[in-house]
């Protein structure tokens, strides 16, 4: 794929890493010229551009419409706005997502047509809101603006589920245990697959379900 990240420090560089890893096209923007030349250096694979990515004569000269994706990451939640609207309506770019820094922003970017949005701090909150514990719960994800979230989760000795088959386990019905991790080997999980401890799962569940959910399989804690 070809892959735009636009602004962002260490999580720009960490994603670039990654995405050229696996071999993918990727064009990075950022207001910073020093960190540019660094980007430069350290990807030489890459296209680097120094300037402000929420001007479309910048998006222009980066061939921002042949793009994949565009992902958005400066510290300002509007100029990642801006960036995401004028790559979908200007330069028809199929895929785009923005990290945001207030969480309350996250509804506002997906009805003005954001496709991916990620608040960190929703997702921290949202952990904390639940009383998980952070040996209990892991790799946490929200999708869907929020109303899905998508998390792994280990099974202890007193969890309510251990030694239950998936069938037994009250898993309620807005959530779905859809792989078993054991002994890191994943499982697709049938109705006659017994829980057992240490087991990771990955669940995915409706995001106002997620407390039920957790204490179906943690317990009181």
């Amino acid at each position: 794929m070809r892959i735009m990240i636009v602004g962002g420090k260490r999580k720009a560089w960490f994603l670039a890493k990654a995405f050229i890893q696996k071999k993918h096209k990727v064009t990075l923007i950022n207001k910073d010229s020093e960190y540019c030349t660094k980007l430069s250096s350290d990807f030489e694979e890459a296209i680097v551009i120094n300037g402000d990515g929420s001007k479309p004569f910048i998006l222009e000269d980066a061939n921002t419409k042949n793009m994949d994706i565009v992902i958005a990451m400066t510290s300002n939640d509007a100029d990642n706005l801006v960036v995401c609207q004028l790559c979908k309506n200007i330069f028809k770019v199929p895929k785009t997502m923005s990290l945001v820094s207030s969480p309350q922003n996250v509804e506002i970017f997906t009805k003005l047509g954001v496709d991916t949005t990620v608040s960190s701090v929703a997702i921290l909150t949202s952990i904390i809101e639940q009383r998980a514990f952070a040996d209990d719960i892991k790799n946490f994800l929200s999708v869907g603006g929020g109303e899905v979230v998508l998390f792994e989760i280990s099974v202890t000795s007193d969890s309510p589920i251990c030694d239950k088959t998936l069938s037994q386990a009250n898993i309620p019905q807005e959530a779905s245990i859809s792989c078993v991790i054991r002994n890191d080997q994943p499982i697709i999980p049938k109705g006659f697959t017994k829980i057992l401890e240490n087991d990771k799962l990955v669940v995915v569940a409706i995001a106002e379900k997620q407390e039920t959910v957790l204490e179906a399989i943690l317990g009181g804690k």
